[in-house]
């Protein structure tokens, strides 16, 4: 009964645990994310602005 007790117990931590290293790790990744588009953010708007413009100068949309 004890061991059925400590059992479920150990099993209901490591799922907290688990939660708690899931929102960690998902906080890290948006703070990543957010660092990234802030310092490649306008390199990465005139590429794609660039590669527009060809787009629209090779094909002629009537």
């Amino acid at each position: 009964m004890v061991h059925h007790y400590l059992k479920k117990r150990k099993d209901l931590l490591n799922r907290g645990q688990s939660v708690l290293e899931y929102i960690m790790l998902t906080g890290l990744i948006g703070v990543f994310s957010l660092f990234a588009v802030q310092k490649f953010g306008q390199q990465i708007e005139r590429k794609f602005e660039a590669a527009s413009e060809r787009v629209n100068k090779t094909i002629k949309i009537r």
